[in-house]
Protein backbone atom coordinates (compact mmCIF):
# COMPACT_ATOMS: atom_id res chain seq x y z
CA UNK A 1 0.00 0.00 0.00
CA UNK A 2 1.63 3.43 -1.08
CA UNK A 3 2.31 5.56 2.24
CA UNK A 4 -0.53 8.35 3.24
CA UNK A 5 2.54 10.92 2.29
CA UNK A 6 2.27 10.50 -1.35
CA UNK A 7 -1.31 10.69 -1.98
CA UNK A 8 -2.60 13.78 -3.72
CA UNK A 9 -3.65 16.19 -0.81
CA UNK A 10 -6.50 16.05 0.91
CA UNK A 11 -8.30 18.71 3.05
CA UNK A 12 -10.21 16.31 4.99
CA UNK A 13 -6.64 14.71 6.15
CA UNK A 14 -6.26 17.95 7.77
CA UNK A 15 -5.28 17.11 11.28
CA UNK A 16 -3.14 13.92 9.62
CA UNK A 17 -0.89 15.85 7.66
CA UNK A 18 0.32 19.19 7.34
CA UNK A 19 0.91 19.52 3.93
CA UNK A 20 0.70 22.99 4.20
CA UNK A 21 3.57 23.41 6.75
CA UNK A 22 6.86 24.29 5.70
CA UNK A 23 8.79 21.24 8.28
CA UNK A 24 6.66 18.60 7.05
CA UNK A 25 8.03 19.49 3.74
CA UNK A 26 11.80 19.92 4.70
CA UNK A 27 11.41 16.57 6.85
CA UNK A 28 9.84 14.69 3.95
CA UNK A 29 12.27 15.84 1.18
CA UNK A 30 15.28 15.21 3.57
CA UNK A 31 13.90 11.36 3.82
CA UNK A 32 12.31 10.99 0.99
CA UNK A 33 14.80 12.42 -2.06
CA UNK A 34 13.56 10.64 -5.29
CA UNK A 35 11.26 13.01 -7.63
CA UNK A 36 7.67 12.33 -7.75
CA UNK A 37 5.16 14.36 -9.07
CA UNK A 38 1.57 15.21 -7.96
CA UNK A 39 -1.56 14.72 -10.84
CA UNK A 40 1.02 13.33 -13.25
CA UNK A 41 4.49 14.61 -14.52
CA UNK A 42 5.77 16.37 -17.83
CA UNK A 43 4.96 13.41 -20.31
CA UNK A 44 1.51 13.04 -19.15
CA UNK A 45 0.62 16.46 -19.49
CA UNK A 46 2.44 17.93 -22.33
CA UNK A 47 -0.13 18.42 -24.72
CA UNK A 48 -2.15 20.32 -22.09
CA UNK A 49 1.27 22.04 -21.18
CA UNK A 50 2.24 22.76 -24.93
CA UNK A 51 -1.20 24.19 -26.08
CA UNK A 52 -1.77 26.89 -23.23
CA UNK A 53 2.10 27.79 -22.20
CA UNK A 54 4.32 29.91 -24.56
CA UNK A 55 7.94 28.24 -24.80
CA UNK A 56 9.22 31.65 -24.78
CA UNK A 57 8.30 33.21 -21.88
CA UNK A 58 9.73 33.08 -18.89
CA UNK A 59 7.52 30.24 -16.81
CA UNK A 60 7.11 30.52 -12.73
CA UNK A 61 6.60 26.83 -11.69
CA UNK A 62 5.35 27.11 -7.80
CA UNK A 63 5.72 24.55 -5.73
CA UNK A 64 7.78 22.40 -7.52
CA UNK A 65 9.39 19.93 -4.74
CA UNK A 66 11.19 17.17 -6.60
CA UNK A 67 9.03 17.03 -9.84
CA UNK A 68 10.27 15.98 -13.30
CA UNK A 69 7.90 18.33 -14.51
CA UNK A 70 10.18 21.17 -15.15
CA UNK A 71 13.35 18.70 -16.66
CA UNK A 72 10.41 17.87 -19.02
CA UNK A 73 9.64 21.31 -19.92
CA UNK A 74 13.37 22.10 -20.60
CA UNK A 75 14.43 19.24 -22.73
CA UNK A 76 10.72 20.06 -24.76
CA UNK A 77 12.26 23.58 -25.47
CA UNK A 78 10.89 25.81 -22.95
CA UNK A 79 14.01 28.40 -22.21
CA UNK A 80 13.36 30.05 -18.88
CA UNK A 81 11.49 28.29 -15.92
CA UNK A 82 12.01 29.68 -12.59
CA UNK A 83 10.98 26.72 -10.26
CA UNK A 84 10.38 27.68 -6.15
CA UNK A 85 9.18 26.01 -2.83
CA UNK A 86 9.02 26.88 0.15
CA UNK A 87 11.42 23.84 1.77
CA UNK A 88 15.20 24.96 1.61
CA UNK A 89 15.97 21.14 1.61
CA UNK A 90 14.46 20.31 -2.13
CA UNK A 91 15.45 23.88 -3.68
CA UNK A 92 19.13 22.77 -2.49
CA UNK A 93 18.47 19.22 -4.07
CA UNK A 94 17.04 20.02 -7.40
CA UNK A 95 19.53 22.72 -8.00
CA UNK A 96 22.44 20.32 -7.82
CA UNK A 97 20.26 17.89 -10.01
CA UNK A 98 19.25 20.52 -12.70
CA UNK A 99 23.04 22.25 -12.66
CA UNK A 100 23.58 20.64 -16.49
CA UNK A 101 20.16 22.56 -17.55
CA UNK A 102 20.94 26.42 -18.14
CA UNK A 103 16.57 26.89 -19.08
CA UNK A 104 15.97 25.90 -15.10
CA UNK A 105 16.61 28.06 -12.22
CA UNK A 106 15.21 27.59 -8.28
CA UNK A 107 14.56 29.96 -5.66
CA UNK A 108 12.82 29.27 -1.95
CA UNK A 109 9.73 30.97 -2.31
CA UNK A 110 6.18 31.78 -0.71
CA UNK A 111 4.02 31.47 -3.20
CA UNK A 112 1.54 33.60 -0.62
CA UNK A 113 4.25 36.42 -0.84
CA UNK A 114 6.42 37.14 -3.83
CA UNK A 115 8.17 40.45 -3.51
CA UNK A 116 11.31 38.92 -5.50
CA UNK A 117 9.03 39.19 -8.47
CA UNK A 118 8.57 41.75 -10.15
CA UNK A 119 5.01 42.56 -11.76
CA UNK A 120 4.00 41.24 -15.10
CA UNK A 121 7.35 39.35 -15.06
CA UNK A 122 5.95 36.00 -16.62
CA UNK A 123 4.20 34.59 -19.89
CA UNK A 124 2.85 32.03 -17.51
CA UNK A 125 2.38 30.15 -13.98
CA UNK A 126 2.04 26.82 -13.46
CA UNK A 127 0.68 24.84 -10.57
CA UNK A 128 0.61 21.36 -9.64
CA UNK A 129 -0.37 20.62 -6.19
CA UNK A 130 0.12 23.83 -4.32
CA UNK A 131 -3.08 24.70 -3.94
CA UNK A 132 -4.34 21.08 -3.00
CA UNK A 133 -1.71 21.45 0.36
CA UNK A 134 -3.07 24.95 0.73
CA UNK A 135 -6.76 23.85 1.38
CA UNK A 136 -5.22 21.23 4.08
CA UNK A 137 -4.82 24.59 6.25
CA UNK A 138 -6.87 26.35 8.68
CA UNK A 139 -6.43 29.47 7.05
CA UNK A 140 -6.96 27.92 3.36
CA UNK A 141 -9.07 31.09 1.96
CA UNK A 142 -6.75 33.54 2.86
CA UNK A 143 -3.85 31.62 2.00
CA UNK A 144 -5.37 30.99 -1.48
CA UNK A 145 -6.44 34.49 -1.74
CA UNK A 146 -2.79 35.64 -1.49
CA UNK A 147 -1.50 33.24 -3.54
CA UNK A 148 -3.75 33.87 -6.43
CA UNK A 149 -3.41 37.54 -5.80
CA UNK A 150 0.58 37.39 -6.73
CA UNK A 151 0.04 34.92 -9.29
CA UNK A 152 -2.28 37.68 -11.04
CA UNK A 153 0.22 40.17 -10.24
CA UNK A 154 3.08 38.33 -11.61
CA UNK A 155 1.13 37.51 -15.05
CA UNK A 156 1.86 39.55 -17.62
CA UNK A 157 -1.52 40.85 -19.23
CA UNK A 158 -2.76 38.42 -21.54
CA UNK A 159 -0.48 35.73 -19.52
CA UNK A 160 -2.08 32.10 -18.48
CA UNK A 161 -2.17 30.42 -15.09
CA UNK A 162 -2.13 26.75 -15.36
CA UNK A 163 -3.63 25.34 -12.18
CA UNK A 164 -3.68 21.36 -12.28
CA UNK A 165 -5.71 20.04 -9.05
CA UNK A 166 -7.94 17.14 -8.11
CA UNK A 167 -10.26 19.20 -7.65
CA UNK A 168 -13.51 19.46 -10.18
CA UNK A 169 -15.29 22.77 -11.01
CA UNK A 170 -17.76 22.66 -8.32
CA UNK A 171 -14.82 22.68 -5.75
CA UNK A 172 -12.63 24.89 -7.60
CA UNK A 173 -14.93 27.74 -9.08
CA UNK A 174 -15.58 30.19 -6.20
CA UNK A 175 -11.99 30.01 -5.21
CA UNK A 176 -10.83 31.43 -9.17
CA UNK A 177 -13.54 33.54 -10.18
CA UNK A 178 -13.01 36.49 -8.01
CA UNK A 179 -12.87 39.77 -9.81
CA UNK A 180 -9.69 40.87 -8.11
CA UNK A 181 -7.80 38.44 -9.73
CA UNK A 182 -8.70 39.34 -13.08
CA UNK A 183 -8.46 36.65 -15.29
CA UNK A 184 -11.24 34.54 -17.06
CA UNK A 185 -11.18 30.41 -16.33
CA UNK A 186 -11.78 27.65 -18.13
CA UNK A 187 -11.31 23.97 -17.38
CA UNK A 188 -9.62 20.83 -19.35
CA UNK A 189 -10.49 17.38 -17.99
CA UNK A 190 -7.18 14.97 -17.86
CA UNK A 191 -8.76 11.31 -17.13
CA UNK A 192 -7.08 9.15 -14.73
CA UNK A 193 -5.50 6.39 -15.46
CA UNK A 194 -4.36 2.90 -14.02
CA UNK A 195 -1.51 2.89 -11.79
CA UNK A 196 -0.67 -0.50 -13.98
CA UNK A 197 -0.28 2.11 -16.89
CA UNK A 198 2.47 4.36 -15.95
CA UNK A 199 6.06 4.46 -16.98
CA UNK A 200 8.44 2.30 -15.81
CA UNK A 201 9.66 3.29 -12.42
CA UNK A 202 12.11 1.12 -12.29
CA UNK A 203 13.23 -1.25 -9.12
CA UNK A 204 14.91 0.75 -6.78
CA UNK A 205 11.65 3.29 -6.51
CA UNK A 206 9.73 3.11 -3.26
CA UNK A 207 6.63 4.97 -4.84
CA UNK A 208 5.25 5.62 -8.47
CA UNK A 209 6.55 7.83 -11.16
CA UNK A 210 2.76 8.66 -11.78
CA UNK A 211 3.96 9.56 -15.23
CA UNK A 212 2.81 8.39 -18.22
CA UNK A 213 4.92 6.59 -21.34
CA UNK A 214 2.97 9.14 -24.01
CA UNK A 215 0.86 12.41 -23.56
CA UNK A 216 -2.66 11.86 -22.46
CA UNK A 217 -5.36 13.72 -24.53
CA UNK A 218 -8.11 15.97 -22.53
CA UNK A 219 -11.43 17.67 -22.94
CA UNK A 220 -11.66 20.96 -23.32
CA UNK A 221 -10.83 23.43 -22.87
CA UNK A 222 -14.19 24.34 -21.11
CA UNK A 223 -15.99 27.63 -19.74
CA UNK A 224 -16.57 27.50 -16.39
CA UNK A 225 -19.31 29.01 -15.44
CA UNK A 226 -19.45 31.62 -11.96
CA UNK A 227 -21.53 28.19 -10.19
CA UNK A 228 -19.41 25.83 -10.74
CA UNK A 229 -21.32 24.67 -13.81
CA UNK A 230 -19.44 23.38 -17.23
CA UNK A 231 -21.01 22.77 -20.26
CA UNK A 232 -20.20 20.08 -22.49
CA UNK A 233 -18.66 17.51 -19.28
CA UNK A 234 -19.31 13.92 -21.06
CA UNK A 235 -22.32 11.73 -20.10
CA UNK A 236 -21.74 9.99 -17.64
CA UNK A 237 -19.87 12.31 -15.83
CA UNK A 238 -17.81 11.48 -12.27
CA UNK A 239 -15.53 13.81 -11.10
CA UNK A 240 -13.38 11.15 -9.29
CA UNK A 241 -12.35 9.87 -13.04
CA UNK A 242 -10.91 12.96 -14.07
CA UNK A 243 -7.80 15.18 -13.18
CA UNK A 244 -8.51 19.35 -13.94
CA UNK A 245 -6.36 21.71 -15.37
CA UNK A 246 -7.76 25.12 -15.24
CA UNK A 247 -6.52 27.86 -17.31
CA UNK A 248 -6.84 30.71 -16.17
CA UNK A 249 -5.95 33.96 -18.42
CA UNK A 250 -5.18 37.45 -17.38
CA UNK A 251 -7.15 40.13 -19.44
CA UNK A 252 -5.22 41.55 -22.14
CA UNK A 253 -3.49 44.94 -22.13
CA UNK A 254 -6.26 47.40 -23.83
CA UNK A 255 -4.52 50.81 -25.20
CA UNK A 256 -7.04 53.59 -25.60
CA UNK A 257 -8.43 54.56 -28.93
CA UNK A 258 -7.21 57.37 -30.57
CA UNK A 259 -9.37 60.22 -30.01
Amino acid sequence: MVDVGVEPPIPSRLANVRYADKDYWNARYTSQPCEFDWFYGYTALRKVVRTFVKRRKPVLHLGCGNSNFQEGMARDGYTQVVNTDISEVVIQQMRSKHAHLPALSYRVSDCRKMPEFLDCQFGSVIDKGTVDALLCSREAASDLRAMFGEVSRVLLPGGVFLLVTLGGPAQRAALLQQPEFDWSVQVCLIRRVPEDQFAPSGPDRAIPLNDTPRPLPFLGPLQLQPDGSVAGLPEPFSPSDFFYAYVCRKAPLVLPADS
